[in-house]
């Protein structure tokens, strides 16, 4: 005699049309027995916990408490297997319980280890959370109704294991020590995750994404820059740079103020003037370094600070040739003669920084600067930084400025030895010297740091180099002019 079950061959849907093809059938099935077990209502958690905190549970005894938490034996293992029903129609797996029975010895220490697990990290192996469904009729009922028939389901033993399961962050890696059928639990790799139990793969973030702490959820990732809000170094950059450049616009009113005096034109104020406006600007470009990067401020970070200096630097070569030209011209029936006045040193300052601006518009034609995203430098952080666009462009505005930094150092080297008459040279040589120091120190910094700091690196060396510019060359004749006037006079200039 034949004990399984009859097969379902047709039934009618709803709409009293009648199917018969074994799909559609599971699938009313399925479409029925969800909605006759649908909640009708929806509770909050707070309701939920309203309510069981009405209900007087019975409260266990520390004697019970304990044993339930008690490790798991081979003798419960046992006992279990002993009081199951036998005859019973098997799970998903097709293992009745005779095979437990059976092969007890070998699988009740396996299924200790599996049982111990679920309890320890509070989870279900997904086989325990299958079953199989199963419709028996109902006597004299229409059996093309799917109400006509009673579900049972068919749950299977959990298959005993030779491998831990393994937890949401890992994944399963075939090939254990132990035999060729189990596995080893490995955590995910760097930007993966695994959302659920005994994973066979990792899945990779989103690019705005990374792994939590657990390696089992994605979360948004930590977008760094140099911001006013987040980072105290952007309040004192911003406050050094106001300061520097409010100081700057003094010198600058000081030596206005004072135009006429003995010190002020013997350093020819025009080149004054226009160093202390390229010093004043340098201060003030600071602040496109700062905040959140976009495409506008890219392009004028570099070009920007490139041009400005070269400016200054270039007044600083004017500068120093002018003092070698004044010495030439104190000779009687020196050819020298027809080069003073203001056409030359203009003509060196158009020059030169010309040259800057030329390579500046043809890097931003070509290939300018624009706002990007690093996501492989520092996990999970995504740093908004500005992409130079061309290598060759950035180093050859850095490279152009050093050059004639370099040049007006040797010369103002040169002459230092002048007499005192013309130590103009000797405020020029320190000041491109501590500009020079700053850069060649920036250099390395700035290639061996990342992100914001990069971006720091950037700031601090204008700033530095700037006070040095300002420092050397305009605080000791500030000096004479507020405290030692009575060295402003012709005798003590000439």
């Amino acid at each position: 005699m034949d004990d399984k079950p009859p097969v379902v061959v047709s039934l009618v849907d709803p709409d009293g049309c009648n199917i018969t093809n074994p799909e559609q059938v599971a699938e009313q099935f399925r479409q029925f027995y969800g909605n006759l077990y649908k909640s009708q209502h929806t509770y909050t958690q707070r309701e939920i916990q309203s309510y069981l905190s009405s209900i007087q549970f019975p409260q266990l005894n520390r004697e019970q408490v304990e044993l339930l938490d008690a490790p798991i034996t081979d003798h419960n293992i046992t006992e279990a297997i002993a009081q199951l029903a036998k005859s019973k129609a098997p799970g998903m797996d097709n293992l009745p319980l005779e095979f437990y029975v059976t092969y007890s010895d070998i699988l009740v220490p396996k299924l200790k280890v599996l049982y111990q697990s679920i309890f320890d990290q509070n989870l279900l192996p997904e086989s325990m959370q299958e079953a199989q469904i199963m419709v028996l009729p109902k006597p004299g009922k229409d059996l093309h109704l799917p109400e006509s028939y009673r579900p049972i389901s068919l749950l299977q033993i959990p298959v005993a294991r030779c491998s831990k399961l393994c937890l949401p962050g890992s994944r399963k890696k075939s090939g254990s020590s132990i035999h060729k059928c189990c596995h080893e639990c490995v955590p995910c790799p760097e930007g993966e995750i695994s959302n659920i139990s005994d994973s066979e793969n990792c899945m990779k973030c989103p690019d705005d994404e990374w792994p939590n702490e657990k390696k089992d959820r994605c979360v948004p990732r930590v977008v760094e820059f140099l911001s006013y809000t987040d980072d105290p170094i952007v309040a004192v950059f911003s406050a050094v740079s106001i300061l520097c450049c409010l100081l700057t616009g003094l010198v600058l009113g000081i030596f206005i103020h004072y135009q006429d005096t003995p010190i002020v034109k013997a350093n020819n104020r025009d080149l004054s003037y226009l160093l202390l406006v390229s010093i004043m600007l340098s201060f003030l470009c600071v602040f496109l370094f700062l905040g959140h990067p976009v495409d506008v401020t890219c392009m004028l970070r570099v070009t920007s600070f490139g041009v400005i200096f070269s400016v200054a630097v270039s007044s600083l070569l004017a500068k120093s040739i002018m003092v070698c030209i004044a010495f030439k011209t104190t000779k009687p029936g020196s050819i020298w003669r027809k080069w003073m006045g203001a056409k030359l040193p203009n003509s060196i300052i158009c020059v030169f920084s010309l040259v800057q601006v030329i390579i500046c518009v043809t890097w931003l034609s070509i290939t300018p600067p624009f706002q990007d995203q690093d996501t492989h430098s520092y996990p999970g952080r995504i740093i908004i930084q500005c992409n130079e666009g061309s290598v060759i462009g950035f180093y050859s505005v850095l490279g152009y400025m050093g050059l004639l930094a370099a040049v007006s150092f040797v010369l103002a080297f040169m002459v230092r030895t002048l007499p005192d008459s013309f130590n103009e040279a000797k405020y020029i040589t320190f000041s491109m010297l501590v500009f020079c120091s700053v850069w060649t120190a920036m250099i390395p910094a700035y290639l061996s740091t990342r992100g914001k700091y990069m971006v720091a690196v950037n700031v601090f060396a204008i700033i530095a180099s700037s006070s040095g510019l300002l420092g050397c060359i305009f605080f000791p004749k500030c000096f004479i002019i507020l405290l030692r006037p009575d060295l402003n006079i012709k005798a003590a200039i000439h």
